[in-house]
């Protein structure tokens, strides 16, 4: 069962700190292959029925500029009617027709769910953590402890064909898509440290990206062109570096202050979401990386992390302990309005965003 013991350890790397410099040794190939495990019912994946997940619309008026989110443009015929708070009834995102998301008690089991992107049809896949959409958007990578320690695991939409990618003792977390749908990018205790490994998507040929001792590497991301963003955590500060997808070329990105994770390519792979302490507690910012400007889009004096952009660049979505549990929300980019699409009725744990291609 994803315990808090689950958890503690999926997480552990965010809310540790680092600023050394990264190293990027050659690639390594590591020998595994993947595990099927099959399309296995919820019942037996976990003790513990999943939790009830009720969507709601709700517009939350932003810090600055003082606007509400307007709803994005839809080709689809679903159509939901808003909670009474709610100032515009929000309609899908053309191209994007679901979204995923883990949700559970703060310190128990975990479950993967999806539902459309305007909250309605919420169904629940498995148990797991950290869903990401392929790019074709017929598949979900995700982590989960069902073989005692963390792995990445494998299935289809529906939450059919369950099959376990990685099966090291130690844990791997944070799976992240190359744009061609080819490969994984995730990070790994496998020799010791948190390192960013690379395998197909078959849990095939898995390579080595980085080797540095002292840092973990964490939260990888991938952009359109390939190139891959991750947080690196060490002796009390967290960064922001990138690299090619070799692992070659890896330098620091200078966006400010404080320390910095869970960060997001753009569609276009010209900006970068990302959460940041620099003013006390993680609000999200946005840099641009031709200008190396960075724009808040948050400020709420809470935690917010999780940013995933929508498929038209136009929306993130981000998880938030601004309503007291950590709940889901779409932040509209241009205005800056919010909206909250989660809400539950005991402390539970609504996070990790995806949207669906």
């Amino acid at each position: 069962m994803l315990q808090k013991s689950f958890i503690l350890v999926s997480f552990a790397f965010s809310l540790s700190a680092l600023a050394c410099t990264v190293g990027v040794a050659p690639a390594e190939q590591v020998s595994g292959g993947p595990m099927r495990v099959g399309a296995l019912p919820l019942s037996a994946l976990t003790p513990t029925a999943p939790p009830t997940v009720t969507f709601t619309q709700t517009a939350i008026a932003p810090t600055t500029p003082p606007q509400t989110d307007t709803p994005p443009p839809s080709t689809a015929t679903v159509t939901v009617t808003p909670a009474a708070s709610s100032t515009s009834a929000p309609t899908p995102v053309a191209g994007a027709r679901q979204i995923a998301f883990h949700s559970g008690a703060v310190d128990g089991a975990k479950f993967i769910h999806v539902a459309n992107v305007d909250g309605s049809q919420v169904i629940s896949l498995t148990a797991g953590i950290s869903p990401a959409w392929s790019p074709d958007g017929s598949q979900l990578v995700f982590v989960s402890d069902l073989g005692g320690n963390l792995d990445i695991f494998l299935m289809n939409a529906d939450g059919s064909a369950v099959t376990n990618l990685t099966q090291t003792p130690t844990n791997d977390d944070s799976p992240a898509w190359t744009p061609d749908g080819q490969f994984i990018i995730f990070s790994s205790m496998r020799d010791g440290n948190a390192e960013l490994y690379q395998m197909r998507a078959d849990g095939t040929d898995v390579v080595r990206l980085t080797r540095t001792p002292l840092v973990a590497e964490i939260q990888p991301a991938v952009s359109a062109n390939g190139e891959i963003v991750y947080a690196a955590l060490s002796v009390g500060v967290t960064q922001l570096w990138m690299m090619q997808a070799d692992g070659s070329e890896a330098r620091l990105l200078e966006v400010g202050g404080g320390n910095h994770k869970f960060p997001a390519w753009s569609p276009d792979a010209t900006k970068l979401a990302f959460a940041s302490d620099r003013t006390g507690t993680f609000e999200l910012y946005e840099l641009t990386l031709a200008t190396g400007e960075v724009r808040q889009l948050t400020e709420t004096g809470v935690q917010n992390g999780s940013p995933q952009y929508s498929p038209d660049g136009r929306y993130l979505l981000f998880d938030s302990n601004r309503d007291s549990n950590y709940e889901v929300y779409r932040l509209n980019l241009e205005t800056l309005g919010v909206t909250q699409l989660t809400r539950s009725n005991r402390p539970i744990f609504n996070g990790d965003p995806s949207w669906r291609p």
